[in-house]
Formats: structure tokens, sequence, C-alpha cells
């Protein structure tokens, strides 16, 4: 099926074509000669979200850090979803873009309303060692926002216990409530130590 999705957009050379190239070589799992496609096809590829979506995917899981970063501000203009931001944090992060990565987390943080409790707090936990102001204002900004999933609550606990925020107060008030609110399949499990 690759074969004939690759014949049949070298024949059209359309975005409808290189979409059903990708999703051929995806499924099929032909990644090298994905990415080959995206590299010969770069400037087509970039003009679609979707496709743009999969080529910088691409791109970093080959190591080319510096272009998946560039396709991800090209388009993250036109674009800015949670799947986008996700690959920019891991770009930034693998890249070792510390000084991009406090921006983007400060950008995270003046979007917060806009933004999953989920999301926020893997911005804070990438920053918390270079500025753990932000880590703190963020974590609490998220724990506030989602005081009815454990998941995340218990996530704001133990990033405040290893950063030593645990004393204060709302921070032993996440755990308890991540308990209370764990069913028992939940994130934290209650038990009698008899």
């Amino acid at each position: 099926a690759a074969s004939f999705s690759i014949e049949l957009f070298n024949r059209t050379r359309t975005i409808r074509n290189a979409r059903r190239c990708i999703a051929a070589l995806d499924g099929s799992g032909q990644y090298a000669r994905l990415g080959a496609f995206f590299d010969e096809n770069f400037d087509l590829i970039a003009s679609d979200f979707g496709a743009a979506y999969r080529c910088a995917h691409s791109l970093f899981n080959r190591g080319k850090l510096r272009e998946a970063q560039n396709l991800i501000s090209q388009s993250r203009a036109q674009n800015d979803n949670e799947g986008w931001r996700q690959l920019r944090l891991a770009c930034l992060i693998e890249s070792g873009a510390w000084a991009e990565l406090e921006e983007f987390a400060q950008e995270q943080y003046q979007k917060r309303a806009d933004r999953t409790p989920a999301e926020l707090m893997r911005a804070a936990h990438a920053v918390l060692q270079s500025s753990p102001g932000l880590a703190k204002r963020i974590v609490f900004y998220a724990a506030g926002s989602a005081d009815s999933d454990p998941s995340i609550l218990s996530a704001a606990y133990f990033v405040a216990t290893s950063a030593g925020w645990d004393n204060d107060d709302q921070v032993a008030e996440w755990l308890a409530k991540a308990a209370e609110l764990s069913g028992p399949d939940g994130p934290i499990q209650s038990m009698d130590l008899k």
C-alpha cells in the first residue's frame, strides 16, 4: 500500500495524497522511508498542519532537534495546541535549551487559564531546578485548578515535597484529597497498617 501511495503522490503532488503516503508509511512501520519522504517534500508538508505535526515528530525522533523546533515555531503561530506544545517542550528539554525552556514555562503560566493542569505540571517539572519560584507558582495553580483530580493532586504533592515546599499546609492537603478521591485503581491508596 505504501508503494502505491508514493506513486500516487509522485503523480499528483497534492497534500491530500501526501497525507495518504504518510499514513501508509507510518502504518507499515517504514520509518526510515517516512523520514526521507518528509525530507524530500518538506515545503509541501510544512504547509499542512496535520502533516507538519507528524513531520515535526519524525524530525524529533531522528534527532533533528533544531529542524523540529523550527517547524514547531512556524506552525505554532497558526495552531497552538497541547500536542504542539508538548512536542516543543520535549525538543527544548532534549536540546538543553534551558533559557528557552524557562521562557516556555513562563508562557504556559501566563496562559494558564487555557492550559490543562497536566500540561502545567509538565512545564513546572521541566523548570523545577532552574526556576523554582516559577515552578512553585505553576504547581500551586495546577493543583488549585484540579482539586478533584487525584492524579494531578498527587503529582503536585510529590513535586512539592521533592522541592522542599512540604511545609506549606496546602501540600499536605493535596495528598489527603488525592487519597480521598482515589478509587481502587487511583494513584493513592489508603490502607490499615495492621
